[in-house]
């Protein structure tokens, strides 16, 4: 689908959501493989743009003449088409307008097509914020048409997934949402409470906190270590974590000055460690070795660094 094609749909679009809300300005808009237009629009939701779309392709359907005027002023043009849509500190002298047969008038000098029917068929394939304005992202034609059927597939198989059927979909996604918010509060209690239960152990006047668990919250383990090594200056951190993937954490308070990137790398590089972090702070995931052999090594590298 052209250009001029995608352009004129944007139009329609644009149009649809003024009518619908007047504050809306079009602030920008990229003409692509997947287009897209910028706009002043703080309430725009997916109610409001199904709402547009269905009236977009009626529009289109409706096979309406596309027009070109020109203008000697904007407050020319503004006479003859009361509510022209424009960005008037651009504008400076003569004014083209683009008129959607009836239903849309609107500043611009780009390409468009000379039929509503042209367009064939609009989508809009996803929609974000982007700094001040709402980047929506629009597809026309057999692009659109294929990306609709696609996302029906998709739609469709999620259903089957979770064992329910499509119109029922957005109500099973909310309640599993808020089942997975609870269960994750459930996690970080259980998580917070294991590591409540973990004694230091007095080495070479320093105080080590060391350990491993299995299915915790990995957030929660780096903020306790955070707590542990800010409250106690001689606080030592050796953590491992078994999830889906073995995570280690090596922290140390300020009354020590060993490089805790340099220890994890050294200690477990072996066992295919990446990972990084700051002196005093760091960590990273192994592909191989059983939590309390990697941490014992790690445990190793600190006690050499602490008697060196």
């Amino acid at each position: 689908m052209s250009e001029a094609a995608s352009h004129t749909a944007e139009h329609i679009f644009a149009g649809t959501l003024r009518k619908m809300n007047q504050d809306l300005r079009v602030h920008k808009v990229e003409l692509g493989e997947i287009s897209s237009v910028y706009l002043d629009l703080e309430l725009l939701n997916w109610d409001m743009i199904l709402e547009a779309e269905r009236i977009v392709n009626k529009i289109i359907r409706e096979a309406r003449s596309v027009r070109v005027h020109t203008f000697g002023s904007l407050e020319e043009a503004e006479g003859e088409f009361p509510g022209l849509r424009s960005r008037e500190e651009r504008i400076q002298g003569e004014v083209r307008v683009i008129e959607i047969e009836g239903y849309d008038y609107a500043a611009c000098t780009g390409a468009h097509v000379s039929n509503t029917a042209e367009c064939s068929y609009f989508l809009v394939s996803g929609f974000s914020r982007s700094g001040e304005f709402v980047k929506v992202e629009f597809l026309v034609g057999e692009k659109a048409i294929l990306r609709s059927l696609e996302l029906c597939k998709i739609c469709f198989k999620i259903a089957e997934i979770l064992g329910t059927s499509a119109n029922k979909l957005e109500k099973v996604a909310e309640n599993l949402k808020l089942e997975c918010y609870a269960l994750r509060g459930r996690l970080r209690d259980a998580t917070d409470e294991a590591l409540k239960r973990i004694a230091p152990e007095e080495q070479l006047g320093f105080m080590v906190y060391s350990t491993c668990l299995k299915g915790v919250d990995e957030r929660v383990i780096m903020e306790r270590a955070g707590e542990l090594i800010e409250g106690d200056a001689r606080a030592i951190v050796i953590f491992g974590v078994e999830n889906k993937s073995k995570f280690f954490i090596l922290a140390r308070g300020i009354k020590t000055s060993f490089d805790c990137r340099t220890i994890l790398k050294d200690a477990l590089e072996v066992r295919g460690f990446k990972g990084g972090g700051k002196p005093n702070f760091a960590s990273g995931t192994v592909t191989d070795g059983v939590c309390s052999d990697n941490v014992g090594l790690i445990a190793e590298r600190v006690r050499g660094s602490l008697v060196s």
